[in-house]
């Protein structure tokens, strides 16, 4: 079930659903609701209307929907991109349409861009502001129909979507027959980031620049990696052709500042083979004006499954590429996992505030190995999380025993590997376990008797995928955090002594599933709730609610929802029990109401539960789809109009900032100041009036420490013996919660796993003799810490070889460190094995 919002303005109050029942299909129907989802009509028959009007013809109900989209500054517009060759508009949220003929099969639609300028204020960035009508501009990446032959992408634009008479412009056939068709585009402005203030080196992104890997006319694609797309930046909608900058290009990826695209390997303008066998990833952070291959280490299997993350606020990124790894005690039973890389845009230029010992930063093509292995990757998404609001702050979940790394090692068998969860407060450089709380609000959460250390572990995207009904018992909703709700974070899991990871027991039982909140980024949590749970936030972070999940196998007969960050809640009674799916929010999670979806349960499952035996049979189309909507400002009350609260004041406001380790503010975070937020107090009955957003970032640097080091090239802080396989002695030591325990030595990985970089063999970076090198976030400290001692290379181990001396530089105060409890707070340090 696919749900839009946001027609009205701020109302929130129409609602369209777009249905997906039995086995995850589309049934075709599509439902509106003009009261925040308490009740739906089908629309579906004004569609099909408004298609015969256009040319005699119906569209099949069961095409179903690609998207619902609503323009900013037209409240009411309405585009409906249908799932075959039609697209309906509308005028008035809804209620009339008009039919509009595609220039593509909806079916093969691989990308609908509106632009990205449209959601961000006035002043969003260099180069263009939100400009009038940029709301209506829409970009769509689709496959031609060619017929037998093989047939390159179109792209498509429309410069005011959401008129009917408005045409769509076919971007190959505009080129002048330069451009025979598309591998992949997407908007120049999404390198700007979502706030629009980290464009490329500060540089100028008009609003039409559109990137694109494109296939000059005459070529033919080729399946999988192909060898005929090149990359090409174009400012006039590709009516010239000179600006290709990378041949042999596939896929682009904007992340932040920093843009990425796959290149085959084996092109012939490269003249050596970098990466994998399939394709290598090149990088570029000048906005595509030239790109490097992105060396990696340990060298990745395929590349073929590829997650990308913007980090440190746009001015880096992560990404997790696929690896299996053995048990080194069974290499029998493979652990589908990812290794995540780390990547940091060069600040644009060096501030006056730089001391003249800082090390040249590493340019964005030489990555660094933040966790050999993280859950997940391959037939789902890792557990890997950037905490919004907090851009320095990672959640990963990894594997507790030692793991063969074995480059040349490929399968598709389940294995099974216990997890346990860990965080990083430095952006990937060094990770620990979560602190588990000291007290309980339940008491089936408190799983460690009261014995330390015990650590809080979580459950992570890859086992949040939806699925057909009769999987849902597998299905457990994420670790969530979101853009409009910075420093709050959701998420099911359970405590543990060393030993018991994820799942609750030795065994991998569920004992003592409990659901956790946090209010600081991450760093410290209390449990809020018994058992698996679905959630989400309303009115911009001042609402959190909760219902039973269907994975808990319990019907929900209520939601919870909490209007001072979880100390309390109060429950909203449901007339019709159901298995919850999830609760959904307007993309701007600023809405005063939720949608709560999921499905009806069997009667015996409870008093409550309407199903019959007709929506559990094998052979029909699934239980029967459930829907409320949940008014949360009429269920907070307060002293407004009709009972409801109020919007809130200046007094209704203080300063927060994420936390570090140990649970104190942070005031720096890798040579840049942290800049309160304003968010809304505890005990404050009134609504946000808008989504919190991050302040834009403010000039300065402060002081470092040597949590600012991140492993150079061809090293990881993971334990990695001689033979490439993780130490059992070292990974079965119970890591240190406390938080000045300092991070394991930054160690060579075995050569075997380290493939030469071409930015280190040309000279363009000289690696730090150190094993490890300072983190560049987009500034740089006002003073540098000194380089940390190298470690001993174990016996056969490689690292890349020392170009320069290492220098003496003075110690400053450390930026995470400064800000810790006093030492008599904390237990004292343990004794690594």
């Amino acid at each position: 079930m696919d749900v839009y919002y946001g027609f009205d303005g701020d109302d929130n109050k129409v609602v369209f659903v777009s249905a997906r029942e039995g086995n995850g299909g589309p049934t075709g129907s599509l439902w509106r609701s003009l009261d925040g989802g308490r009740s739906f009509a089908n629309v579906t028959g004004r569609l099909e209307q408004a298609t015969q009007a256009a040319n005699g013809t119906s569209a099949p109900a069961a095409a179903g929907v690609i998207s619902v989209l609503g323009q900013i500054s037209r409240p009411g517009r309405v585009l409906v991109l249908g799932r075959d060759s039609w697209a309906w508009v509308s005028q008035d949220s809804g209620e009339s349409y008009t039919a509009v003929p595609l220039p593509w099969w909806g079916t093969d639609v691989l990308r609908v861009m509106p632009h990205p300028r449209a959601q961000q204020g006035p002043g969003a960035g260099p180069g263009g502001a939100r400009g009038p009508g940029l709301d209506g501009w829409l970009l769509v990446l689709a496959t031609r129909n060619c017929g037998e032959r093989p047939c390159p992408q179109g792209l498509w634009l429309n410069r005011d979507a959401l008129n009917a008479s408005s045409p769509w412009e076919d971007l190959a056939a505009g080129s002048g027959g330069r451009v025979g068709g598309f591998a992949d585009a997407r908007w120049g402005a999404e390198l700007c980031g979502p706030q629009g203030d980290v464009c490329p080196g500060g540089q100028a992104i008009p609003d039409p620049r559109i990137l694109a890997t494109v296939y000059p006319r005459g070529t033919v694609p080729q399946p999988g990696w192909s060898m005929a797309s090149n990359f090409m930046i174009s400012d006039d909608w590709f009516v010239s052709y000179n600006r290709t900058t990378r041949p042999c290009a596939n896929g682009v990826t904007p992340l932040g500042s920093l843009l990425v695209v796959g290149v085959a390997n084996g092109c012939p303008a490269d003249g050596a083979r970098y990466g994998s066998d399939y394709g290598a990833s090149w990088v570029s952070s000048d906005g595509g004006a030239s790109f490097a291959p992105v060396c990696f280490a340990p060298k990745p299997q395929t590349q073929s499954f590829f997650w990308t993350y913007p980090t440190l606020g746009g001015r880096g990124a992560a990404i997790a590429l696929d690896r299996t790894l053995h048990n080194a005690a069974d290499t029998s039973s493979p652990y589908e996992a990812s290794t995540l890389h780390l990547l940091a845009a060069p600040p644009p230029s060096a501030p006056s505030a730089a001391p003249s010992a800082a090390p040249a930063p590493a340019p964005a093509a030489v990555s660094s190995v933040g966790l050999l292995a993280v859950r997940g990757g391959t037939a789902s998404a890792p557990d890997f999380l950037v905490v919004d609001g907090a851009p320095a702050t990672f959640i990963a979940n990894v594997p507790m025993q030692p793991f063969a790394l074995d480059p040349g090692v490929w399968s598709t068998e389940a294995g099974v590997t216990r997890t346990e969860t860990r965080i990083s407060f430095n952006g990937g450089a060094s990770w620990q376990p979560i602190p588990a709380p000291t007290s309980f609000a339940h008491a089936e959460c408190a799983q460690c008797a009261g014995r330390r250390p015990c650590s809080l572990h979580l459950w992570g995207a890859s086992t949040w995928t939806p699925s057909s009904w009769a999987a849902a018992t597998t299905v457990r909703p994420a670790i969530y955090s979101h853009p409009a709700a910075p420093g709050l974070v959701i998420a099911n899991g359970n405590v543990g002594r060393p030993g018991v990871g994820l799942g609750g027991s030795a065994d991998g039982s569920p004992e003592g599933t409990c659901t956790w909140l946090s209010t600081d980024g991450g760093a410290t949590w209390r449990d809020v709730a018994v058992g698996l749970h679905v959630y989400e936030y309303g009115d911009a972070g001042g609402v959190v609610a909760l219902a039973k999940h269907a994975s808990s196998g319990q019907p929900a007969t209520e939601v919870q929802l909490s209007f001072d960050y979880g100390s309390c809640w109060k429950s909203v009674p449901l007339r019709d029990a159901l298995y919850v799916d999830n609760i959904r929010s307007p993309t701007r999670g600023a809405a005063t109401s939720l949608l709560l979806h999921g499905r009806v349960c069997p009667r015996e499952a409870g008093p409550k539960c309407t199903g019959t035996d007709d929506d559990f049979t094998f052979w029909g189309p699934g239980p029967r789809t459930v829907l409320y909507g949940v008014d949360v400002a009429a269920a907070m009350g307060g002293t407004g109009a009709g009972g409801r609260p109020a919007a809130c004041g200046p007094g209704d406001y203080v300063p927060w900032r994420p936390a570090g380790p140990g649970g104190a503010p942070l005031e720096c975070v890798l040579g840049r100041p942290v800049v309160p937020l304003q968010r809304r107090k505890a005990g404050a009955r009134c609504l946000n009036a808008g989504a919190q957003r991050p302040p834009p970032p403010v000039g300065g640097s402060c002081g470092c420490g040597a949590e600012e080091y991140r492993c150079e090239y061809g090293f990881t802080r993971d334990y990695v013996g001689s033979n490439g396989t993780t130490t059992a002695a070292a990974a079965a030591a119970p890591a240190s919660e406390d938080p000045l325990q300092p991070a394991p030595a930054c160690v060579p990985l075995p050569s075997n796993v380290v493939p030469t970089c071409p930015s280190i063999d040309s000279g363009a970076y000289t690696p730090s003799p150190t094993g490890q090198r300072l983190i560049s976030a987009g500034g740089q400290c006002a003073a540098v810490p000194p380089s940390p001692p190298r470690a001993t290379a174990p016996r056969g181990a490689h690292a890349p070889p020392p170009r320069r001396a290492p220098t003496t530089r003075p110690r400053p105060r450390s930026s995470l460190r400064k800000f810790m409890p006093p030492r008599s707070a904390r237990p004292p340090p343990r004794a690594r094995a």
